[in-house]
This record gives structure tokens, C-alpha cells and sequence, in this order.
């Protein structure tokens, strides 16, 4: 038992010691940088029925049906021209029936989301309820972190089981983040499902996403405003090119077989600090418009959609900003 104990301990310490260094990378406060994060932001549908994964498989662009071999996946559903209207996660059931999927969506765009599932449920046999007794939170247990900051951060070599720091009673579902290692495990929870010590605010995980370039809900992706392939869906292992139809399937399946993508979702930096209000024009050295801002945060950083020759370059705005857009490490080479 005592043995047992001091292993727990070890990796406790471990757990600790890893995501010390990944704040410090971030500059982030430490109070709001621990390792469990409240997602309140975030919100859980239940999807049940006998045809949900083939209702499902017709709406968004990831294989739905994969979800019988992994526990959760990332995907969009697109409006008739190919453009995003939400980002979704999708989570396989862990009840007896085995019948009901659990999507994560913006808590705000719940409304829109069920809308659109009923409009689109015709006779099929599906239903669809909010969970509001299910909360989300964010566990940054996983620390292959290198390429953050690649001048600052050391890949150090982890045990990735989350549960040690939970309490197992109180947890629906537990999944690593399918869109990127670097984001941690995905938690499901009845009531907080931790100790009070382990618990951060908000403001670590949103720096932690716009640092790395992840969009999340219509805060960073408003609806009909981007492609998939702009938003880097492709990237984050949210789309099947395999698959069969769905909405918005043609112009996404011809892009990505062209391979004309002209611009594409990046993080940037603000140098001087100023503030950037959404859709604020980006301009380059010679006065050319390049992108566009899709959102920012604390005044540092930001997403938005800016042509890929201007990646990497410094950008200015009408209003005097000075901004550094770039492409990630966890980018795959660009052609």
C-alpha cells in the first residue's frame, strides 16, 4: 500500500513539474494555469436513437462511425456551400445501450445546433436533449508540449493516465483531445471532479489554444465565415475525405483535391498591445489587405485569417497595430 501511495505521489509531481514549465513558456499566471481547467464555456448534447451515427454521418464532415473504435472526434457541419457553421466534439457513449453519442459545442451555440439537428432529423429515429448536469473540464496531464516555444520548453517524458488526479465517481467520460496532443484530456463531469488546489481558471486554457492556433466555437470560427480547410480542419483530424456525402461535402472534397487553400486560420501576436476589434483588416508592407481578425485575447494574441504568403511577416492595421501572424509547430509542411 505504502508503495502504491509513493507512486501515486511520484507522478502527481511529475504532473506538476511539466505543466510548471508549460506556463512559464506561456507567460501565464500561475493562478490560472493549473491542471484541471472548468470549461464553462462549453456545453453537452445527448444524440440517442437508433440512427444517430448514420443521422450524424450525413451532417458533419468527420467518419462518424469510427467512433466504434475511438472514443471521441473532432468535426464541423458545414451550410450547402461548403462553409463552417459549427465545431463540434463528438464523445462515444459509455452507457449499457451503447445507443447515445455526447456532443460539445459552445454553450451559446446550442440553440443553433439543435435547431439544425431537428431540421435535418425528417423520420429519422433520433432524439436530442441538453445535458445540462454534465460539465466539461480540461486536464493538461499530456507533455509533449516541444515547439510551443521551442527555445524556452523541454519535451519531458510523462505517464498520460488523467484518473490519478480525479475522482473516478463523479466522471462520465474521459478522452485525450482528439484535435491535438498538446491540448490535454477532455473530461466529462457530473460535479468538479477534483480537489480545489488542482483547479485553474479559464484564461490558461484560451491562451493555451490561441498560443497554439486552435479555434473553438463561434467566438473564433463565426458562422459562414471560413472553409474547413481555411479553419485547418485537416490539421486537427476533423474530416474524412473517405467518407460518403454530407452538406457541404462537394466544394471541400474539390478544394482539398485542387489544393488551392490562398489563406488559412493562423494565431498571431499583438507587439504594441493595442486593441483589435473582430473582422479588423490586416495590411501588409505595401498597404495590401492580407486577413482579417477573427478574435483576440488580453490584448497579446489572436486568430485570424490571413493568406499564407503573409505568414511569418509583420503585419500593421489601420488603428496602429503591429501584428506577427505564424504558422505553428504542429503544422504538417506546407506545399
Amino acid at each position: 500500500m505504502t508503495k502504491l501511495v509513493n507512486f501515486c505521489l511520484l507522478k502527481n509531481n511529475l504532473f506538476l513539474s511539466a505543466h510548471k514549465t508549460l506556463r512559464q513558456s506561456l507567460s501565464i499566471k500561475q493562478e490560472n494555469f493549473k491542471l484541471v481547467t472548468p470549461l464553462n464555456h462549453r456545453a453537452i448534447i445527448q444524440i440517442d436513437g437508433q440512427q444517430s451515427i448514420e443521422f450524424l454521418q450525413g451532417l458533419l464532415t468527420n467518419d462518424v462511425t469510427l467512433l466504434a473504435k475511438q472514443k471521441s472526434m473532432y468535426a464541423m457541419m458545414l451550410n450547402r456551400n461548403g462553409r463552417v457553421l459549427h465545431d463540434v466534439l463528438l464523445y462515444r457513449s459509455m452507457s449499457t445501450t451503447g445507443s447515445e453519442i455526447l456532443l460539445e459545442c459552445q454553450s451559446e451555440d446550442t440553440e443553433s445546433i439543435l435547431k439544425a439537428l431537428k431540421a435535418y432529423k425528417l423520420r429519422k429515429k433520433v432524439s436530442f436533449s441538453p445535458k445540462q448536469d454534465y460539465k466539461l473540464y480540461q486536464v493538461h496531464l499530456d507533455s509533449r508540449l516541444k515547439g510551443i516555444d521551442d527555445d524556452k520548453i523541454q519535451s519531458q517524458h510523462l505517464a498520460s493516465d488523467p484518473s490519478i488526479l480525479l475522482h473516478r465517481d463523479k466522471v462520465v467520460q474521459i478522452s485525450p483531445d482528439p484535435r491535438l496532443t498538446w491540448l490535454g484530456w477532455r473530461v466529462i463531469a457530473t460535479s468538479q471532479p477534483c480537489t480545489d488546489d488542482l483547479l485553474g481558471e479559464p484564461d490558461g486554457y484560451h491562451m493555451l489554444r490561441y498560443k497554439l492556433g486552435i479555434p473553438e466555437g463561434s467566438t473564433d470560427l463565426p458562422p459562414g465565415r471560413c472553409f474547413p480547410l481555411e479553419a485547418n480542419i485537416e490539421f486537427m483530424n476533423g474530416i474524412s475525405f473517405n467518407k460518403g456525402c454530407y452538406i457541404g461535402q462537394e466544394l471541400t472534397a474539390r478544394t482539398h483535391y485542387t489544393g488551392v487553400i490562398r489563406k488559412r486560420l493562423m494565431p498571431f501576436s499583438i507587439l504594441n498591445h493595442k486593441d483589435l476589434s473582430k473582422d479588423t483588416k490586416l495590411f501588409d508592407s505595401k498597404g495590401k489587405s492580407v486577413g482579417k481578425v477573427l478574435a483576440t485575447l488580453c490584448g497579446t494574441v489572436g486568430l485570424a485569417l490571413i493568406r499564407l504568403d503573409s505568414q511569418c511577416k509583420v503585419l500593421n492595421t489601420i488603428n496602429g497595430a503591429t501584428v506577427v501572424p505564424g504558422k505553428t509547430a504542429w503544422w504538417p509542411p506546407l506545399e
